[in-house]
């Protein structure tokens, strides 16, 4: 699906909202729905040759998939073992010859610009899954710095995926789109929304906020409804008891990711930007 740049707009006087899409991920058996989903940003919204970013890569999986779908790759992740594992990734899916058109550092992704300096301006796609608050508050500095997302809560990691997205908007092309995911996980307590505080940075840093994305990460099931409508009797009403009480946890729990496709304006007249 090609982006949208229209908006949409809903009553008389609400604000103008941006398109918003779902992508039917996690639908066929044997294919994470993580990977269907950097798979199809990829084919979207670069071509071969343009540069593609990812930023806080994790395993590589968005690494090994730009670089055997033609294009250049840069990519940063601070975690030493997802390191390690992005680099068995490439060995294992790429050859030779694509592998050196993979540069990859362990490192904080809020300083891609120092570091992927040379793809400055100049980067197709940028493709960056926001790491999680409050994952590793009880690690030892040794395993993750005091810095680290994984230790950040409130305020303090609002700051941080600011810091992150300018970095991103940095090394955009004018035309350029960050594909920002968000991990479908519930916020508790005083957290701010993530996608709230992600639509303000990338206002803050210049991009447009031209679509809305929801991922699937679960198989869509038979709708009990219309299935009961059909065989004249009530939803569910013979199989639920007492022993379902565990199940119905399961409706709630995250059935997918937010993604925010953000557009760095031309700076030139409307046409000019491109591949």
């Amino acid at each position: 699906m090609a982006p949208h740049h229209d908006g949409t707009t809903t009553a008389a006087g609400q604000r103008q909202r941006p398109p918003l899409a779902v992508w039917p991920c996690a639908q066929h058996s044997g294919t994470p729905p993580q990977e269907e989903l950097t798979q199809r940003l990829i084919t979207d919204l670069s071509a071969p040759g343009d540069t593609v970013v990812a930023l806080c890569h994790g395993e590589g999986t968005a690494l090994a998939q730009a670089a055997a779908m033609g294009r250049s790759v840069h990519g940063i992740e601070v975690q030493p073992e997802r390191v390690r594992a992005a680099q068995r990734r490439l060995r294992e899916r790429l050859p030779a010859e694509r592998r050196r058109e993979v540069v990859h550092w362990q490192a904080d992704a809020r300083t891609a610009e120092v570091l992927l300096a040379p793809v400055r301006g100049r980067t197709r796609l940028v493709l960056l899954r926001l790491p999680r608050a409050g994952r590793h508050t009880d690690a030892p500095e040794a395993t993750v710095r005091g810095d680290h997302f994984g230790r950040l809560t409130g305020a303090a990691y609002a700051r941080a995926v600011q810091s992150l997205i300018a970095a991103a908007a940095g090394l955009l092309r004018a035309g350029g789109h960050l594909a920002l995911i968000c991990s479908g996980h519930g916020q508790v307590g005083r957290e701010a929304d993530l996608v709230t505080v992600c639509a303000h940075a990338a206002h803050a840093a210049g991009l447009a906020y031209v679509q809305h994305i929801i991922a699937l990460t679960t198989p869509v099931s038979v709708d009990a409804t219309k299935q009961a409508e059909e065989c004249g009797g009530v939803p569910g009403g013979k199989e639920l008891g007492a022993a379902h009480a565990k199940a119905v946890t399961t409706l709630i729990t995250p059935c997918h990711d937010d993604v925010m496709l953000l557009h760095k304006p031309a700076a030139g007249p409307a046409g000019e930007a491109g591949r």
